[in-house]
């Protein structure tokens, strides 16, 4: 499913009129109460901060993507961003244009949307977190613009025992951890890096101290972590109740405060327990306060039913639906997000937020009367198909699944984007029709098919982890040998669009390894 999970989250109203970015290759002019996006290539971008002497601000998106739209329609419409922007570099690199995926690759982007600052150099000074404050993005900008190290620098500074500056602090406490990429954090490692991170900014710095306590809480309580030991579980309850009762600190990590109270409950209170108890209900007067809130965006609000739902279902199972109170709550704000949100960007994630939640607590009809509604009206229908195409397979309603796949995948825009959609289409065929071996031979040739033109670009990052993920599915769709011709008639093809890529290119190593054991 499309996932109730908040990549990026804004806390600030929007200001003025947002001029959409475009491609660096295809931008026209700005207005100069925008963001200046660079006109060109990423090459000329990095040769312009040289000469400037700026970082470069690289925003990596898609145009379809509601986390995406977020950023939009709140903080790209902010003066305050607007004017640290000028400070940097601003390059708009858009998933599915020449070489987006590559550039993805050099510089670890994976999700959409990230936000990463680099020096003229290269190297990365941080990416940046969302669900923060536009005076905190204001800082953090304020920030990188002065430091001349890498965030690699920091960890290894840390690890090593430094204290931390308030820019250092800063920097940590907003990278966006949930987009590391594994290239900073490894495993229990960060257990131990966040305790240090914490302890090491100074202790005036309350807000940038609850960020990063609200991510050593995340490690410490991650699937297959060791459980908490009694001392330890008393004292971080105490502090997280401390942190739920000051309003700025329970704002200072959205995603953690909106989503995470039922993770936090199970492995630190015991069912049936007057700690467990305690907690809960702070958290949902917490999450009661914010849904409450009209200087958050829609979505965030939105998201704190799909919070207390998840507390209310902590002693139950995770499909008990939810009390009557908080069914009638969430159809009342769907239909209020419906009937006041008219703004196309802002409408694409703000619907995105009420079909998740409407499906999360069971409320399915109501979840595709939305997205069915959505796919009409919708610059980018191809994504809410795609959901109703999730939501359905969940379900167990298979065929239909299946229809609306291929619907998705038909309708799609942009190179990237339609193997990712064509991906799950070929994935939803050998789950649905195994036995179609013709089907899915000519489906799979035509989904490839379209790299040709551009296959020099084509296999990296995104599109490179699907091809990864669909080798593993074609092998067991093989299970026995039973498919070995018809995965010879699709390896034959693949090798053929392979053999245009130019000999010692990245993209054709990917391409050439795909099924290459078949």
């Amino acid at each position: 499913m499309a996932g109730l999970v908040l990549l990026t989250l804004g806390c600030s109203e929007p200001a003025q009129q947002l001029a959409e970015p475009s491609a660096p290759a295809a931008q026209a002019s700005v207005q100069p109460t925008t963001i200046d996006w660079h006109n060109g290539s990423l090459e000329s971008a990095f040769a312009k901060a040289a000469t400037e002497g700026k970082p470069i601000l690289l925003y990596w998106g898609a145009e379809w993507c509601p986390p995406c739209h977020q950023l939009k329609v709140t903080i790209f419409r902010e003066r305050r961003f607007i004017d640290r922007s000028r400070l940097f570099v601003p390059v708009y690199l858009d998933g599915d244009t020449a070489s987006a995926q590559k550039y993805g690759e050099q510089f670890r982007v994976l999700g959409y949307p990230t936000l990463i600052l680099l020096s003229a150099e290269g190297e990365e000074i941080t990416r940046v977190a969302g669900g923060i404050d536009i005076g905190a993005y204001s800082d953090v900008l304020d920030a990188a613009v002065d430091y001349r190290g890498s965030i690699h620098d920091l960890v290894a500074a840390v690890a090593g025992g430094a204290r931390l500056s308030a820019r250092d602090c800063r920097l940590m406490a907003y990278y966006s951890w949930a987009q590391d990429n594994d290239q900073l954090l490894d495993g229990q490692a960060a257990v131990t890096l966040f305790s240090q991170l914490e302890s090491g900014c100074p202790a005036s710095l309350t807000t940038e101290r609850a960020r990063l306590f609200s991510q050593y809480l995340r490690s410490l309580t991650a699937d297959g972590s060791p459980p908490v030991v009694d001392a330890q579980r008393r004292e971080l309850l105490s502090r997280l109740q401390g942190l739920l009762s000051d309003r700025g600190l329970a704002r200072a990590d959205l995603e953690f405060t909106i989503l995470e109270g039922a993770q936090m409950a199970a492995h630190l209170t015991e069912a049936g327990s007057d700690a467990r108890q305690q907690l809960v209900g702070r958290w949902q007067q917490v999450l009661t306060q914010l849904a409450k809130d009209d200087r958050l965006p829609k979505r965030e609000r939105i998201y704190t039913l799909a919070g207390q739902l998840r507390l209310q279902r902590l002693e139950q199972t995770d499909d008990a639906p939810p009390s009557s109170a908080l069914a009638a709550e969430i159809r009342r704000v769907a239909a209020w997000a419906d009937a006041d949100t008219t703004d196309p960007y802002e409408r694409q994630t703000v619907m995105n937020a009420v079909a998740n939640t409407l499906w999360e607590a069971g409320l399915h009809q109501d979840a595709r009367q939305l997205l069915e509604k959505e796919r009409q009206i919708s610059k980018y229908p191809w994504y809410f198909t795609l959901t109703l195409a999730e939501l359905e397979q969940e379900a167990g309603r298979d065929d239909e699944a299946l229809k609306w796949f291929h619907q998705a995948y038909q309708e799609a825009e942009g190179q990237a984007t339609r193997f990712q959609w064509g991906f799950n289409y070929l994935v939803a065929l050998m789950d649905v029709v195994p036995e179609d071996e013709a089907r899915i031979e000519a489906e799979t040739l035509r989904v490839f098919g379209e790299l040709r033109e551009n296959a020099a670009d084509a296999f990296y990052q995104r599109t490179r982890q699907r091809l990864e993920n669909l080798e593993q599915r074609f092998l067991v769709w093989n299970e026995g040998g039973q498919r070995s011709r018809s995965l010879a008639v699709i390896r034959d093809g693949v090798s053929a669009i392979c053999a245009t890529i130019e000999p010692g290119e990245a993209s054709r190593a990917h391409c050439e390894a795909f099924l290459d054991q078949v």
